[in-house]
């Protein structure tokens, strides 16, 4: 994945509202076995440091929710631009991201409330992550850790 003209956007993004990371595995059974199929990154992100801000119809949270759909949008589209078969009978990785009706802010990560959007990245659920899934995850992070989103 290279570095485009956006990261400087989405540098400023991830600065201003203090954006980070969580990171959790997908699993499915299939064939009585349990396999990773894919990754949900959690995006949080937050416009205060006041712990007691909670509301949903605040306009400035809604900014942090478009940003970060925005961020885990062309994330998605760069794993796909990168991870698209090679060749190896695999069919590019799915995703999905969370866009729920309203602003959730959630009371809790370092005493501030945080707005989260969720990308979820998987394959089919008749197959595990094959090693070049693997390394577009990795490098995926690598890109996500560029433009300074830490993973708690």
């Amino acid at each position: 994945m290279s570095s485009s003209a956006g990261d400087s956007i989405f540098r400023a993004l991830v600065a201003s509202y203090e954006v980070f990371l969580q990171a959790w595995p997908i699993y499915s059974d299939h064939n009585k076995e349990r396999t990773q199929i894919g990754i949900e990154l959690e995006f949080l992100g937050s416009h205060t440091s006041n712990p007691a801000h909670i509301d949903p119809s605040c306009r400035q949270c809604c900014r942090v929710r478009a940003g970060l759909y925005n961020l885990a949008e062309q994330f998605a589209q760069e794993i796909n631009g990168n991870n698209n078969g090679n060749g190896n009978g695999h069919a590019p990785l799915l995703y999905d991201i969370s866009h729920p009706q309203s602003v959730v802010c959630l009371p809790r990560y370092g005493h501030r409330s945080v707005v989260q959007i969720s990308l979820s990245i998987r394959t089919s659920r008749q197959r595990s992550l094959a090693a070049d899934d693997l390394a577009a995850l990795d490098d995926l992070k690598r890109r996500l850790g560029e433009i300074g989103i830490r993973q708690h």
